[in-house]
This record gives C-alpha cells, structure tokens and sequence, in this order.
C-alpha cells in the first residue's frame, strides 16, 4: 500500500455524519477534495470551509458571527487550526504524531478485505485507550490509505462517505477565498507577526518569574513515506512534536487528582512543591524534564 495523500486523485464527494452532537455542522456535506486542498459545502451550496496549504477559512454561522465573513486560521498554527468538527477524520489524513501512543492506534486483530464504493479496501478495529469506552472499526482503502469510514460500535458514531466521483482536476478558484476575513481569535484584524512574537515572550517571562525557565529535550524522529519509486527514491516526512503538561502545587498531604490522560505520568515532591509531569511518550522524556526542572540549565538560571 502506498499511502498519502499525494496518490489521491481529486475528487467530489458526498459524506455523512450521525451520532455527532455538533449543531453546527450539518450531517450531509459535499466535499471538493484535491490532495492537501478541500472545500465543504451544505448540500444546497453554502459554504463551510475553504482550505488551501497556507489558511483555512471556517464561516460560523451563529449570533456571534457574520456568515459572509469566514474565520482565517494558519495551517502552520497548531493552535489555530480547524478542523471541521466529526468531519476532521475522513477529510483529512491523522497527522504522525496521532498514530503515538493508545488512542485508537492498535488494531484488536488481522484487517479483513472489503469492498468499499466498489473499490478494493480493508476493515480494521482499532482499540480504545483507558478512558474512552469504545473501539472504532475503520474501512480504509487498499491503494491510498484513504478513510472511507469509521464508526464507533458501541456509541453508535458513524462517519462515511456515501458518494466518491473521480475527476481529473478542480478549479483552484475552488480552494482560495478574496473577500473578507477575521483573524480564528474573533478580533476585526489579523495578529501581526510582531504581536505574535510579543505574547510569547510575555508567556516565557511568566513561566520565568515562577521560576521555570526553558527546558530542551532529545526527540526520536520516526519517518513517514508518502511517496516510494521501484529505484529506491522516495518522500517521507517526520514529526519530533509530542504533547504533555507540566504541573506543580504548594506542597501537601491532601491527593492531588489531574485531569489529564497521558500514559506516563512523573510526580515527586521537594521542600516547597508538589511536581506532575506527564506525555505519551517514554519516562525517558520525563526524566529529563524532571532533571531540569529540579536543576534548571545554566542559561536558563
């Protein structure tokens, strides 16, 4: 299987959600979809998102909103982008870094071939991490790896695409917008990059005024191959990102329960606090935030 976007030829699809409480979104969109660029659509035309490689475009249609005037998010913004609700999944590709960890990244057993739309496909279940009570059972195609379906068997959640047409090309008009557009945060005009700068170096003074400065760690890169030739070429990418917190009380006796659901956990204790770190990844990452902050690099003193 060769999987990526980049083997996916463009396309028009129709695709169906049930079981999501968003009511935002309908439960029928239709998609036009070329490799990393999409647009959705209501059935009768309105449309919901615009996405090209630098921006995504999201016309909210609420009392807050004007629906003629779409919410501008920066792909390269973590933070900032979108994803258009129980859609997200089947729109897009999971990014690396999602297939980290429990959460819905082993299968419970061999995939079974299937027939999807009349194309060639496999089903597989995938488990359920701790905290979430159901596995979903996705059916993804034999060629590209594309998502046809994914469903949650004991929720009832269900997302499919109930229509597919190849075509050889879309208008690229169909992924940019010119009109107006908002900043994602609601504010009339667009962050610049200086205030951008400015908030993170006022987040990196309140972090140092607690007394914690930067900490770097080692990552394991793992590749990604999206393209592969017979010769041996290929393209891959890589993800070092990983997620995790970083947490500390006055200390104390009383249990200190965090919401939170990464699979390594580290606490401790010293004289005046009560510590918590926790990601997805190894205790080895762990430890070495834990070795910085008890005893903070010299250029962060």
């Amino acid at each position: 299987m060769t999987a990526g976007e980049s083997e996916e030829q463009p396309f028009t699809g129709v695709l169906e959600v049930t079981g999501d409480n968003d009511p935002s979104w309908p439960t029928t969109v239709r998609v036009f979809k070329d490799r990393d660029r999409y647009r959705v659509e209501a059935l009768d035309g309105t449309v919901l998102t615009i996405r090209n490689p630098q921006h995504t475009f999201v016309f909210r249609r609420d009392d807050d909103h004007d629906a003629d005037v779409p919410h501008r998010f920066e792909n390269d913004d973590d933070s900032g982008v979108y994803r258009p609700g129980a859609l997200s999944h089947l729109i897009e590709r999971r990014e690396p870094r999602d297939w980290r960890g429990d959460d819905f990244t082993t299968p419970t057993g061999p995939a079974r071939q299937v027939t999807y739309l009349g194309r060639d496909a496999w089903e597989v279940e995938l488990a359920p991490p701790e905290h979430k009570p159901s596995p979903l059972l996705i059916t993804i195609d034999a060629v590209n790896g594309m998502t046809y379906e994914q469903r949650s068997l004991l929720l009832g959640g269900l997302s499919r695409w109930t229509q597919l047409d190849l075509v050889d090309a879309h208008d690229d008009e169909l992924f940019e917008w010119h009109g107006d557009a908002v900043w994602y945060s609601g504010e009339s005009r667009e962050i610049t990059e200086e205030e951008i700068e400015n908030l993170r170096r006022e987040e990196v003074e309140a972090m140092r005024v607690l007394g914690v400065g930067r900490v770097v760690v080692s990552a394991t890169v793992e590749l990604y191959p999206h393209e592969r030739d017979d010769d041996g070429a290929f393209f891959a990418s890589f993800d070092a990102s990983t997620h995790g917190f970083v947490a500390r009380r006055p200390r104390s006796d009383t249990a200190w329960d965090l919401d939170v659901h990464h699979r390594h956990l580290e606490r401790w204790s010293d004289d005046t606090w009560d510590w918590c770190v926790g990601s997805d990844e190894g205790p080895e990452l762990l430890s070495e935030i834990r070795r910085q902050l008890v005893e903070p690099r010299p250029d962060e003193r």
